[in-house]
């Protein structure tokens, strides 16, 4: 009696809405915004924000951007800022809890490790002290002549002369650390036997670098600042969609899919509206739910 109502969740959540529009905060005249017209909306904001960076390379989303996309095709970090946008209630959570998407970032040195002022440039300071760069080439000589993987040495060491500091970072950590887990090379990947015993100096110097290398956490400290920074350029970029994404919806009275299940949520939530709740109650007998 009375027939059967299907619905998907989110026309549930729109008649919900709707219903009760003060009591949830929505007021009774949003519209709710399609997935195809969603898409447009943040293609458009995103190639918004893009260019307003481009336009500004000093400002801090300036910066950010030139970041992002040295670090990934454009097509690529369009979809990179999609997804990020998909997951903005976390974002914004986290940008809300920390004060500012600068102290948000800030939070990635303790998650990651890194110290105060760790950054790509002090990295290349360091490694710096160690090999000068008139000795590359002698060591690629002297690799030329010794096995397998001295030889395999010898293009590192050539890519480093042609590059230079600080292009040479990753080639010259790879002389002595393990690229995977930073862990020093093992002997015979350093420096083969043959030349080991020929050239005990320069074996022994190689040693200490590859120590004072492992020690400093250089491979794990690189990849760290890496991640830090990656990560921050695209908090920085999509943070800025997504709060104009927020303020685009907002003046035009839209709710997007995802909006009516957290705004219902959010509602069922209050106590000050459990009787909301109360007359669901006393219309609903049963829900069958599929998935």
């Amino acid at each position: 009696p009375g027939g059967l109502k299907v619905q998907t969740i989110h026309a549930f959540c729109t008649r919900l809405l709707h219903q009760f529009a003060f009591e949830a905060g929505t007021g009774a005249g949003f519209d709710v915004l399609d997935e195809p017209t969603r898409n447009e909306m943040l293609e458009r904001l995103t190639l918004e924000v893009m260019l307003e960076g481009a336009a500004e390379p000093k400002k801090p989303l300036g910066r950010a951007l030139e970041k992002a996309i040295r670090s990934a095709a454009d097509q690529t970090f369009k979809d990179m800022v999609s997804e990020a946008v998909k997951r903005r209630d976390e974002i914004t959570e986290w940008v809300a809890r920390t004060g500012s998407v600068e102290a948000a970032i800030g939070e990635l040195d303790h998650a990651l490790g890194l110290a105060a002022g760790d950054s790509e440039e002090t990295i290349v300071r360091q490694c710096r002290e160690g090999l000068s760069d008139s000795e590359w080439q002698r060591l690629s000589d002297l690799f030329a002549s010794g096995d397998r993987n001295d030889r395999y040495q010898v293009g590192r060491l050539k890519r480093m002369i042609e590059a230079g500091w600080p292009n040479a970072l990753d080639d010259y950590l790879g002389i002595f650390l393990r690229s995977e887990n930073g862990e020093p090379k093992k002997d015979h990947y350093l420096m083969g036997r043959e030349l080991r015993k020929e050239n005990a100096q320069i074996w022994q110097q190689l040693c200490d670098e590859r120590e004072r290398l492992s020690a400093g956490r250089c491979w794990t400290r690189l990849k760290s600042v890496r991640a830090r920074d990656r990560t921050g350029a695209l908090l920085t970029v999509a943070h800025e969609v997504i709060d104009r994404y927020r303020k685009a919806k907002a003046r035009r009275g839209l709710l997007d899919y995802d909006d009516l299940i957290d705004r219902t949520l959010d509602l069922f939530g209050r106590t000050s509206a459990a009787w909301v709740l109360y007359k669901l109650d006393q219309g609903i007998d049963h829900i069958l739910l599929d998935e």
